[in-house]
């Protein structure tokens, strides 16, 4: 992409006890980029904003920690990785080019491409029975 931009921030804030609250926020966005080798239309993906949000408790001395994460909460999917290939014709021995910009007799390539997880929630519970490892 043209521009990709990484950002976040965290807020801890002490409550009763010796307990602690922790939110945090971490996000991305990318400019619309080229995922695959030539110029068509189809190759490109379109600019996106990505935001994960968490909240953690944390017990007295660090001794637990409990977190609620929602990692792209806005359930963008995108690609990371696209390749152009002769799907159709897997197996017949048609000709088609791969990665051509025109169409051969048996029409354009396709592509394939691997998508990124969509939006997830996880409840994560840490233990450290011995002490805080920070």
């Amino acid at each position: 992409p043209r521009w990709q931009v990484n950002f976040g921030a965290s807020y801890k804030m002490p409550l009763a006890n010796g307990w602690r609250l922790t939110l945090s926020s971490d996000n991305q966005f990318a400019s619309r980029q080229l995922l695959n080798v030539g110029r068509r239309a189809d190759f490109f993906q379109n600019s996106y904003f990505k935001f994960d949000l968490a909240a953690l408790l944390s017990g007295r001395d660090d001794k637990w920690e409990v977190a609620l994460i929602g990692k792209n909460l806005g359930n963008k999917i995108t690609s990371g990785f696209c390749s152009s290939a002769n799907f159709a014709n897997l197996f017949t021995t048609a000709k088609q080019p791969t990665g051509a910009s025109s169409n051969a007799p048996d029409g354009v390539d396709e592509l394939g491409c691997t998508a990124e997880r969509g939006r997830s929630l996880i409840l994560r519970l840490t233990l450290r029975p011995f002490g805080s490892s920070r």
